[in-house]
């Protein structure tokens, strides 16, 4: 039987805004007696890591998701949505790093409600049955240290320990973004699929809803615009698929993050 390999397609996000709390920067904590960690990471992860951080006030990471405090095999600062790349082209397995990655990196009081990876899974399992190609999609925000923040004297490090310097006048943290689609499927025995876009696997903590979408399936039609939770037929008329990962007029323009699937 003919197989269709699906390598890729891209795809442009718009997302309605929603009132968002500004995090102000308050002054380092004082004192030797460490912060409260009310949303501690993954068991075991927390003893490595935990030391390290443990002067460190949890409360100043406006996302709660900070990289330096979860594990990660991927490099998440490809995926930002801005640009097409070899080094961010997504399939489920890196989307699910890229995910695992954002979960164990929360942090502190600010750290916002996540499902885990096994139910993710399980969701996603859910819908395997179907005949649709899923494409959950992920679009979170998160920060990371600035490169500068010891140069500045904004934290130090002593003894394997980050400690925040106190009064500060900058936050040594930098606001990045994360934005990963990936098809659940890339290996079909026909030419005739349908893909869908489900609410209910779109992972944020952005506090924008997803209202629209356009996606280019590498079937000449260039993009179309694709309801949530309806799937869309489309034909492709080779056998062997190479999709393009272009990146969209819609997110030139600065409106929209674009995702890229390999």
């Amino acid at each position: 039987m003919k197989k269709i390999l699906l390598f890729g397609a891209a795809l442009a996000l718009s997302c309605s805004a929603m009132a968002q709390k500004a995090q102000p920067l308050g002054a380092a904590p004082g004192g030797s007696t460490p912060p409260i960690d009310t949303n501690p990471p993954a068991p075991g992860w927390a003893t490595a890591i935990g030391a390290v951080f443990q002067y460190v006030d949890r409360s100043q990471v406006p996302t709660g998701i900070l990289e330096e405090y979860g594990f990660s095999n991927l490099d998440l600062s490809q995926y930002t949505g801005q640009a097409s790349t070899p080094d961010n082209q997504a399939d489920m397995s890196r989307w699910r790093r890229g995910y695992g990655a954002l979960y164990r990196a929360r942090f502190g009081p600010n750290a916002p409600a996540m499902p885990t990876l096994a139910q993710v899974n399980t969701t996603l399992e859910g819908y395997a049955a179907d005949s649709l190609v899923e494409l959950p999609a992920l679009y979170y925000r998160y920060h990371r240290y600035r490169a500068d923040a010891v140069a500045q004297n904004l934290v130090q490090v002593q003894n394997n320990q980050i400690v925040d310097v106190a009064g500060r006048s900058q936050s040594p943290y930098e606001a990045r973004t994360a934005f990963v689609v990936a098809p659940t499927q890339n290996a079909f025995a026909t030419n005739q699929l349908k893909f869908v876009l489900r609410s209910a696997l779109y992972y944020s903590n952005t506090g924008l809803a997803p209202s629209s979408s356009e996606i280019d399936f590498g079937d000449g039609r260039g993009y179309l615009a694709v309801a949530w939770d309806t799937p869309l037929s489309v034909t492709y008329s080779t056998i062997h698929i190479q999709l393009p990962d272009v990146l969209p007029d819609a997110h030139r323009s600065g409106q929209r993050p674009g995702a890229y699937l390999p």
